[in-house]
């Protein structure tokens, strides 16, 4: 047999997945979220409301990138973009950026060490939605940490970033891209006074992830299984169809769906949203057929693209950040920016 037919074997092999469900088959997902049984009959067939076809959808959506990366301080810098939509055009476009940094308090050695953050301003005042009092702590210090660290403070500016969204908004479907579920006591808090602030004016909420990494009890990779239940399933295919998976133990319940926003999606989705606004999942299959990305939300592609910071951005700003530290005689981080350099004299 030539390589190349053992290589795909092997590969056919070991992606293939199961077509039905076991009868004990449920989401392996945190301890803070109750599992529901995964049947083919509780599939829900999702109809597109046309009456509600001229809603407003406003799409959140955050990026970064490292300009900055050391063993002890990383320096990132950040965009986040608000896309508000309506009748498949493009009303208004918010955008704020800055940096975040992260580096180490020193601790003694038998304590937890803190992370310590700050968040700069670029533009449009970013820093006025940073977490305040947010305490990070480790007991293993690494420039893994230190980055886990700025994703957490990121998140949060998305989170307070949602809660203005929601005061400022009424009558809408808001969509963040990412999860709804919180990480902490302070998130689940916040999260309380969206849901608040979204029934008071009624809005629904979304957190919609592209890459789901849950898998079931039997070790499936979760929408990979139940997309292909669907293709071969006669009462699901050609359809667009939600599944809900599990809820959380805390209040306000969040419902964690996996969802089919439009029959010809190449994948399907994870859907995070309060109990309450559940029954609303079919708004959704309103702006999630446009042909750049069959089944996902139209508003959260133009805030990805808003948001997202570009090869080009990094580089640019790396040549400020550079010509910062040279002029200030920062030597140790200088020959973080040589590194490469310094391989290429060697001849």
């Amino acid at each position: 047999m030539r390589f190349s037919d053992e290589l795909v074997n092997h590969i056919r092999n070991n992606i293939e997945l199961s077509l039905k469900l076991k009868p004990d088959e449920i989401a392996n997902l945190p301890q803070n979220i109750k599992s529901y049984p995964l049947k083919e009959d509780t599939f829900n067939i999702l109809s597109r409301d046309l009456q509600n076809k001229n809603l407003s959808f406003i799409a959140i959506d955050g990026g970064n990138s490292s300009v900055i990366e050391t063993n002890s301080f990383i320096l990132d810098f950040v965009k986040a973009s608000i896309i508000e939509v309506k009748n498949k055009k493009t009303q208004s476009i918010k955008q704020a950026s800055g940096f975040i940094s992260a580096s180490y308090l020193k601790t003694n050695k038998t304590e937890a060490s803190i992370i310590k953050y700050k968040v700069l301003n670029y533009s449009n005042n970013l820093s006025n939605h940073a977490p305040e009092n947010l305490m990070i702590e480790t007991l293993k210090p690494s420039p893994l940490e230190l980055k886990e660290a700025i994703n957490t403070v990121r998140k949060s500016i998305e989170f307070n970033l949602l809660k203005e969204t929601c005061k400022n908004t009424k009558n809408s479907v808001i969509l963040r891209d990412g999860s709804l579920i919180p990480n902490d006591d302070s998130e689940i808090s916040l999260l309380k006074e969206i849901y608040e602030i979204c029934k008071t004016n009624n809005n629904y909420i979304f957190g919609i992830s592209k890459d789901s990494l849950i898998y079931t009890n039997y070790g499936n990779h979760l929408t990979s299984l139940t997309y292909h239940i669907s293709k071969q399933n006669p009462m699901l295919k050609n359809k667009e169809w939600s599944l809900n998976i599990g809820e959380t133990v805390f209040q306000p319940t969040i419902i964690l769906t996996i969802a089919l926003l439009d029959k010809r999606a190449p994948i399907c989705l994870r859907i995070d949203t309060f109990k309450d606004f559940s029954d609303k999942l079919n708004l959704l299959t309103l702006v999630s057929n446009h042909p750049a990305f069959f089944g996902y939300p139209y508003p959260l592609i133009i805030a990805d693209k808003q948001a997202r910071v570009s090869n080009e951005e990094t580089r640019i700003i790396k040549q400020f950040i550079h010509r910062v530290i040279k002029s200030a005689n920062l030597t140790e981080l200088e020959n973080f920016f040589n590194s490469h350099k310094f391989l290429d004299t060697i001849k």
